[in-house]
């Protein structure tokens, strides 16, 4: 199993840049960091590029959070020589997921049986699927997905083993790297009031966790406060997106039938994605309240776009769900699971692919 990791995770990695090398040099007939630092800068990549550079000066570049291109521009700053963001974000991105993988080794090593079947891989299978979830691109180029990986699992992990007060500041680093981490700080307040039997004990250490965590959340306030005279200037920035109109348009995005849908294939390969997320996600429920409420909420939120074209990348980081899967034992299992295996890789392939050629690819 600890082998099969960390080959399985190298050869995800080498495999999407194989397949863009290649195409790249096929198209210019020559490989240049160049050409290469313009393939990392594609989709929200480019906006981490910008916010280094120029920082939050273009009204929609305050809609992503600022934790990990601060990273990068300090990174930048130490580094000696001039290297260009995307390529920091990308060799920050793959660190951090290594680093993610190396910590879970080091938790089945040390064969804790208390662990639940939905923190740690419990065979192969549940590991590949994750690792070649369709959108996995984004653990090794310049996106947000990596850090927040490392970060909610650690925080999880820090809650579940009753170090509530350094959970919730590791939530808090979450809920300035994306929208989730508000979610997920929530959930790490929950987790940590379960540890304790005494009702003035939770409500304390809930009512802690939630500040503790809010603090951190409350400076990206302050700043866009002090910077655009508007608390909460990446909503507005946010506001720019496609959102739902009514209560209506939310149900009719399951269905396909929102005035911005088609029934192409791209619509419909990620319906798909969807409702398998969202069908191991119930799994959830009897094993952890809180971990079901943080991985269903993020499920969720989707359809409030209207569509659910983001359900490749903004699943790709749920790993309890991806993990719980192991527990699932029903009639079909074998054939269910190599359906889904297949239909993994198939889509990871692609939407690599489409990451290359500009196409939509989360």
């Amino acid at each position: 199993m600890k082998v099969f990791i960390l080959i399985s995770s190298i050869m995800m990695i080498f495999l999407h840049f194989a397949l863009w090398l290649i195409l790249l040099y096929n198209q210019e007939h020559t490989i240049q960091w160049t050409y290469l630092n313009r393939i990392l800068d594609h989709w929200d990549a480019g906006w981490y590029t910008k916010i280094v550079l120029n920082g939050y000066e273009e009204n929609q570049s305050i809609a992503f959070y600022p934790l990990f291109p601060l990273i990068i521009f300090i990174i930048k700053l130490i580094v000696p020589f001039v290297v260009y963001p995307a390529l920091i974000g990308t060799i920050l991105s793959t660190i951090l997921f290594l680093l993610f993988c190396l910590l879970l080794l080091k938790l089945i090593q040390n064969k804790d049986s208390s662990l639940p079947p939905w923190l740690i891989p419990k065979n192969k299978y549940v590991w590949f699927l994750f690792v070649f979830s369709p959108a996995s691109y984004v653990f090794h180029t310049s996106h947000t997905e990596s850090l927040f990986l490392l970060l909610s699992f650690s925080s999880i992990y820090l809650a579940f083993k009753k170090h509530w007060i350094s959970a919730a500041i590791v939530a808090g680093l979450c809920s300035l790297t994306k929208n989730q981490g508000i979610i997920l700080a929530i959930a790490i307040a929950f987790i940590s009031l379960n540890n304790y039997k005494l009702r003035h004990k939770k409500i304390k250490v809930f009512l802690f966790s939630g500040l503790i965590s809010g603090a951190f959340f409350c400076c990206f306030l302050i700043y866009q406060y002090l910077a655009f005279k508007n608390a909460f200037a990446f909503l507005n920035a946010q506001s720019n997106w496609h959102h739902i109109q009514n209560i209506s348009e939310y149900f009719k995005t399951f269905i396909l039938q929102n005035t911005v849908q088609d029934y192409s294939f791209g619509a419909i390969k990620h319906h798909i994605f969807f409702f398998i997320m969202l069908f191991f996600c119930f799994f959830l429920w009897k094993h952890s309240k809180p971990i079901f409420f943080y991985c269903l909420t993020c499920l969720l939120v989707l359809p409030m776009q209207a569509e659910l074209i983001n359900s490749f990348r903004f699943a790709s980081f749920l790993f309890p769900i991806f993990f719980i899967i192991s527990t699932y034992s029903g009639k079909y299992r074998k054939p269910l699971f190599i359906f889904i295996a297949i239909l993994f890789v198939f889509l990871n392939i692609q939407t690599a692919y489409n990451f290359y050629i500009l196409k939509w690819a989360y």
